[in-house]
């Protein structure tokens, strides 16, 4: 009933009890460590000691994106004739104002069509592999990792890797730092 309804909503309300936080955590943790969840077949940290990452893969819905570059076919007072590549009408006129638009066509759009129709997302961080269904505040390496890539197909398969090797590089540093 809310789809595009811009008038403001009540908060939803979630409940923030010990026993829901566990869930959630405890999801986070199968998603990425345990076979089947959806980013552990992509992220294989080393050197984590009693570090583990927990995390939540997704994809996010696209549309082909408008036309940025037209096609246009055009005259010249000489007689002659070209097709021109230009953002619009305008941009096209500009750069040659003795044109006379024949025809235009769409050219590229960005998106492309052939690119994947979704964003691909991954959020995750770094707690106590014995304290994992607990507040991870305080921990040895507190670092939280939110990796988005626009138009880049499933969240296990393209940004949970990434987001693995963010984190992996900086237990790498805190390693050398010791």
């Amino acid at each position: 009933l809310w789809a595009d309804d811009p008038r403001p909503r009540p908060p939803v309300p979630l409940p923030a009890t010990r026993e829901a936080l566990r869930a959630v955590r405890e999801g986070m943790y199968r998603a990425v460590n345990e076979a089947g969840g959806t980013g552990h077949a992509h992220i294989h940290l080393a050197n984590a000691g009693d570090l583990v990452l927990l995390g939540k893969t997704g994809s996010a819905e696209a549309t082909v994106g408008p036309v940025v570059e037209w096609i246009f076919t055009c005259r010249f007072p000489d007689g002659s004739a070209d097709e021109i590549i230009a953002a619009n009408k305008t941009d096209l006129l500009l750069r040659h104002p003795a044109a006379t638009i024949v025809e235009s066509r769409p050219f590229r759009r960005y998106p492309t069509e052939d690119m994947d129709p979704t964003h691909a997302w991954f959020v995750g961080y770094l707690t106590s592999r014995s304290r994992y269904l607990e507040s991870s505040a305080g921990g040895k390496l507190n670092v939280a990792v939110a990796v988005l890539i626009e138009y880049g197909g499933r969240g296990g398969g393209v940004a949970a890797p990434l987001g693995g090797e963010i984190v992996q590089l900086l237990i790498n540093m805190q390693d050398t730092t010791k």
